[in-house]
């Protein structure tokens, strides 16, 4: 009765925070202290300062119930609840390196080593009630991430929970956690959290866990850890399942805000047990409600030393529903436009497979079912590095994927063996090995060809392959060779045709009934298209039709580089060439330019580039024979003498000259004499003189 005096309470409050304030160094502040007989203690609005004189620690009222009888006789400390109301802790540190404003405390209250004796700690708290607490933690020199969790500025308010301590001993802990609650200034919510831990030096279980967010549910079985303290690591088993939960994205916004929008639920359920060495997931299921996508897969891997390492994984289902990629475009967009609109295009995506992946023998079986198309996908492995591998592909519908391509469906037959180099290295592909392929049922600008046979050599040193096709409508073959070199690498290239009724396959829509001959060839050497060196021909082009042949015995296109770069043309009917200070790849775009400044109406204007655009060059060109223009491009063009074409072109100035001139010409039965035309920049605009005599 004397304890519960208002003078005997605020005296008791006065010493007890002076004492408090003489050993820790800091300002301690107690309203009052209060004791109900027999057992409960209730403190009133302690607030505990740091060196720094900010307010470290405040609670509007402590309450305790105490059992005095264990503690007389066996000296543990039993205490049946506590009861802490609004506390609030506010934690910082200048920097990562800069001690923690508590540091102080735990100085204060560290016992010395010649005093350290072996903790005889017996706890036992039946209850933690904890009522809208306020914790805040800093590290002042760090960045702010505004509505984004931050571990360096934590803010929790609105924390309560109910915990139990039934037992915390040097070796072993029971506890309950009951309703914690708590909201993070990044927006995280937790709604609440229940579990029960028991634990000892011999392992632990976690029993009946279950955490509620706004519009998410995870619900743990029993999660079973055990080990030997003499060797953990290796001893190590836990054992576990993630019993049916729905988590929403949305809910993890604080962590990623980029999941604001993603509200749609995902189903998970889980079962595991694994250690240090080996993982077995026995089931792993992942989906939507709708089932828009739908993930089920199952796996093992064992870590046993280097030569004993293996793994298997066992996708059952992968499924991505076209609604799939429309709930991530609506609610994901950021996401969404960084995935490849081929990938997309695929539409109803389903995937199957196995892996299995040991150091004597390796396997991979993939299946793949899409709206474009279906692939099954088959690689081995061996010890030694020798691998076969079969891609089979039914009905792919490329134009589906690449709407550009003229492919619009395809079956497709890929073989592979040879031998994977560990010696490789740098950005070389480090394969060695025979690739065949067959291509069936191939439809192209809507003609279905007969079979396509592909077969390529392929080494670090380089790539060497034929394309062969042989129609009822003509036959076609293609030699390729590569040789890599970061200076400059080198191409040769060598193509066949035999019979081409490019009209028939729908190539072209003129020349009905005419077929093609021709071989081209090439030999170039370059990284980039502007330090291209090289020839490229066409010998014995032939167009053959119902009693009419044209023949061109040769057209040579060669590019080199010395002092100046030039690009020449030989053949029959006609010779030329460009030569100056230029580059390939920005030349045509220096002639939209021109274009645009003074015809803008006959060109778009011309796409901003990075590329320099300093062009000086010559143009020289002589044409001797219409022949070819007549019957292939069928323009009806005649001349019976040269016709000369001559210009340049100097970007730095805004200069640009082209002159035609033509002694005589035929178009379409009119004659025409003398013609000249030149067309050339000048202050005022773009001048175009042409004069001729008309007969």
């Amino acid at each position: 009765m004397l304890l519960n005096s208002p003078r005997v309470q605020q005296r008791m409050s006065v010493v007890l925070a002076t004492e408090l304030e003489n050993k820790i160094g800091t300002r301690v502040s107690l309203g009052g202290v209060h004791w109900l007989f027999p057992n409960d203690i209730v403190v009133d609005s302690l607030t505990i300062d740091d060196q720094e004189g900010e307010s470290l620690l405040s609670v509007r009222r402590v309450a305790a119930k105490i059992e005095w009888m264990p503690l007389i006789k066996n000296g543990q400390i039993a205490i049946r609840n506590v009861r802490l109301f609004e506390p609030s802790i506010v934690l910082y540190q200048d920097s990562k390196e800069a001690a923690m404003n508590y540091q102080f405390l735990i100085d204060a209250f560290a016992q010395r080593k010649e005093k350290k004796k072996e903790s005889k700690l017996d706890l036992r708290i039946n209850s933690l009630i904890v009522r809208r607490a306020e914790v805040k933690y800093d590290m002042r020199s760090a960045l702010h991430t505004p509505q984004q969790f931050n571990p360096h500025h934590i803010a929790i308010k609105d924390l309560s929970t109910h915990l139990s301590l039934k037992t915390l001993t040097n070796d072993s802990i029971s506890v309950i956690v009951r309703n914690l609650n708590f909201v993070e200034q990044s927006g995280l919510k937790l709604d609440d959290l229940y579990f029960r831990l028991v634990g000892n030096s011999y392992g632990a279980t976690l029993a009946n866990f279950r955490l509620n967010m706004p519009c998410s549910t995870l619900n743990l079985d029993t999660l079973w850890v055990n080990y030997s303290p003499d060797d953990f690591v290796n001893s190590l088993i836990v054992k576990g399942k993630v019993l049916p939960s729905s988590v929403s994205p949305s809910d993890l916004a604080g962590l990623v805000p980029s999941l604001k929008s993603l509200v749609q639920p995902i189903s998970l359920y889980t079962d595991f047990i694994g250690g240090a060495s080996r993982i077995n997931v026995k089931d792993f299921v992942v989906n939507t409600p709708k089932n828009e996508f739908v993930l089920r897969a199952n796996g093992n891997a064992y870590i046993q030393g280097a030569s004993k390492d293996k793994a298997q994984l066992s996708l059952l289902e992968c499924t991505l529903t076209q609604d799939a990629w429309n709930i991530l475009e609506q609610q994901l967009p950021n996401i969404y436009s960084l995935i490849p609109a081929e990938v997309v295009s695929l539409g109803t995506v389903l995937l199957r497979g196995n892996v299995d992946l040991n150091n004597s023998k390796s396997h991979l079986e993939l299946f793949a079912n899409t709206d474009a198309g279906d692939v099954e996908t088959q690689v081995g492995v061996n010890g030694t590095g020798e691998y076969v591998a079969t891609v089979k592909g039914d009905n792919i519908n490329l134009a589906r994927i690449l709407p550009a391509s003229p492919l619009t469906k395809t079956d497709i037959l890929l073989e592979a063996e040879g031998l994977y180099d560990s010696k490789v290295g740098g950005d070389t592909l480090p394969l060695r090995g025979v690739l065949k392929g067959v291509v069936t049922n191939s439809e192209v600008l809507g003609y279905e060809y007969d079979d396509i046979r592909l077969l390529a050599n392929y080494s670090p040193e380089g790539y060497k392959g034929t394309f062969m096709v042989d129609d009822s409508n003509g036959a076609l073959s293609l030699e390729i060779g590569y040789t890599p070199s970061k200076k400059a690498s080198h191409y040769t290239f060598d193509m066949k045709a035999d019979s081409l009724n490019l009209y028939a396959l729908n190539v072209i829509d003129v020349h009905e009934g005419k077929t093609f001959d021709w071989c081209l060839s090439g030999d170039i050497t370059g990284n980039t298209i502007n330090n291209v060196v090289g020839q490229v021909s066409v010998d014995s082009f032939v167009m053959n039709g119902v009693g009419e042949e044209y023949v061109v015995k040769n057209v040579s296109i060669y590019s080199t580089s010395h002092d100046q770069k030039m690009l020449s043309l030989r053949s029959d009917f006609m010779e030329g060439s460009i030569y100056g200070e230029f580059e390939y790849q920005t030349l045509v775009e220096s002639l939209k330019g021109y274009l645009h400044n003074y015809l803008p109406s006959l060109c778009y204007e011309r796409q901003h580039t990075h590329l320099r655009q300093d062009n000086l060059c010559a143009l020289n060109l002589k044409i001797r024979d219409t022949q070819l223009i007549q019957d292939l491009l069928l323009i009806p063009l005649e001349i019976d003498k040269a016709i000369s074409v001559e210009g340049y072109l100097y970007d730095s100035n805004d200069a640009f000259r082209l002159q035609v001139t033509a002694p005589h010409v035929n178009y379409d039965g009119t004659d025409f004499s003398n013609v000249n035309i030149i067309c050339e920049t000048a202050t005022d605009g773009l001048n175009l003189n042409a004069g001729g005599t008309v007969h």
